[in-house]
């Protein structure tokens, strides 16, 4: 079902039982974001690539399965660095263990 007449509402596709999961975080995670002055769009969530976040001015985030608070550091750390760079890429990538990874091909 979709609501056109609400185009502001996020979109979640992902398992029925992950939607408490990312309501626990939700807060966090659009904190970390407004501080950048982004805006999550969409939030996806795939056994193959977990949480995949999707801004309005079409900056994919790909998380990695875990929802924790390093991972949570280390998306604040690459909007960071990111920003004071001047760099726009279209996919950060933090499924890495030793940072993350930026692709500016889309």
């Amino acid at each position: 079902m979709y609501f056109g007449e609400y185009p502001e509402l996020l979109h979640l596709y992902l398992p029925i039982d992950l939607v408490n999961k990312w309501s626990q975080v939700e807060d966090q995670i659009h904190a970390v974001v407004l501080a950048y002055n982004l805006k999550i769009f969409s939030v996806s969530y795939s056994e193959a690539e977990g949480w995949i976040f999707y801004t309005t001015n079409k900056l994919q985030i790909n998380l990695g399965s875990e929802l924790s608070s390093d991972i949570f550091n280390k998306l604040s750390l690459t909007l960071k660095y990111i920003f004071e760079k001047n760099l726009t890429p279209s996919i950060i990538d933090l499924r890495y263990r030793d940072g993350a990874a930026l692709n500016y091909g889309k």
